[in-house]
């Protein structure tokens, strides 16, 4: 009870003797390791270098690199520090307080009416379009990014919100200036349904499938997860394919090279519409190996669900939509009658496991 405190006794007693079980409460720790923790501690910022980290641990005779990577993924397993090794970027930071961290992320993923930055100083920096377009367009310049963050690990912060899936490279339009897509940041606001031909685009096409979660639910956060590597694979689109920018609100349009498919969100399901019927087998398979990637990446495994597709030409009124399987049975879907490319939508959760992200990004071809 939080009024009264009633059970706080039992939950205390519960949690300490679950805790005595665990195995590294027998863990033998070296003194010298304990006391490079001490150490880093007593760093006045929040977060210390790898570099650092090396040369207090030479002062207590810690002098291997791979004795002090040991050390900090020990410390990161209990909990004393945050350590990530995923990417050249993530190992180069140790975090000392989360509270930084989460800090540090919620200066750029926030609402922009709750959490209002200072305008005065926005504007006196010459960053007022900057934020507008964060906002409007869920698009952050570095310059914003660098501003926010004071120029701390900005590689670092990056480097894991690339890994999160927070956040990714937008390569489209001018280089004069880098931006970053947000995804938790989307929305309507400054949704412009024609490309740069002034052709109007964003049209639902008549080949659809979904992927339905209804047997469960639909996390938060996943939708937009899969925007965000959907959006990293179309910035890879070779130079020789012209670039089409996405289109992102509620309803969002993303070209993968020549191919283009609009996806939205339904209650507890992920809907895809695509205007070309060859265009289907691929953006499917490179789809489903996508959520694979959030689920395994993001999820821990955790997300059941099923891939469905429309059997004929799709109703927009009244859709229908089949269990994989019994679409292959269906003489009205050619598309899912070739034997080659549906091996690579049966290979996609193979294919996703235990590849870092660029990796994955540059085998999706």
């Amino acid at each position: 009870n939080n009024v009264t405190g009633e059970g706080i006794d039992i939950l205390s007693k519960t949690i300490e003797g679950v805790t005595r079980e665990q195995e590294f409460i027998n863990y033998e720790i070296s003194l010298r390791w304990l006391r490079c923790l001490d150490l880093i501690n007593e760093e006045s910022t929040p977060w210390v270098t790898l570099d650092k980290v090396k040369t207090l641990g030479e002062q207590l005779d810690i002098n291997s690199s791979a004795e002090v990577i040991d050390m900090l993924s020990l410390f990161n397993e209990l909990g004393v520090l945050v350590y990530m090794t995923a990417t050249d970027a993530l190992r180069t930071v140790i975090t000392k307080d989360p509270q930084w961290l989460i800090d540090c992320l919620g200066k750029v993923i926030r609402d922009g009416e709750l959490h209002m930055f200072d305008c005065t100083e926005i504007e006196k920096n010459g960053l007022g379009d900057d934020v507008r377009t964060l906002f409007q367009r869920a698009r952050i310049s570095e310059d914003l990014l660098e501003y926010l963050w004071k120029d701390e690990a900005v590689e670092f912060l990056l480097s894991l919100m690339r890994r999160t899936l927070l956040l990714s490279n937008w390569e489209f339009g001018s280089k004069d200036q880098k931006f970053y897509l947000i995804p938790s940041l989307m929305t309507n606001a400054g949704y412009n349904p024609r490309n740069s031909q002034g052709r109007t685009v964003g049209v639902l096409g008549p080949y659809s499938f979904r992927f339905d979660f209804s047997k469960d639910f639909l996390p938060t956060g996943v939708f937009e997860r899969l925007v965000c590597l959907a959006v990293a694979h179309s910035g890879k689109t070779p130079p020789s394919i012209h670039r089409q920018a996405p289109i992102l609100g509620e309803l969002c349009c993303v070209w993968f090279g020549e191919y283009s498919f609009c996806m939205k969100r339904e209650n507890d399901r992920i809907v895809f519409f695509l205007d070309r019927e060859e265009s289907c087998t691929s953006v499917l398979t490179i789809l489903t190996s996508m959520l694979h990637k959030v689920n395994q990446d993001v999820m821990s495994g955790g997300l059941q669900f099923e891939v469905q597709v429309c059997p004929y030409e799709c109703d927009f009124r009244v859709p229908i939509y089949i269990s994989l399987e019994e679409g292959r049975k269906q003489k009205g879907i050619a598309w899912l009658r070739t034997k080659a490319q549906m091996r690579r939508v049966d290979n996609a959760q193979l294919e996703s496991k235990g590849v870092n992200l660029d990796t994955f990004l540059d085998n999706l071809g």
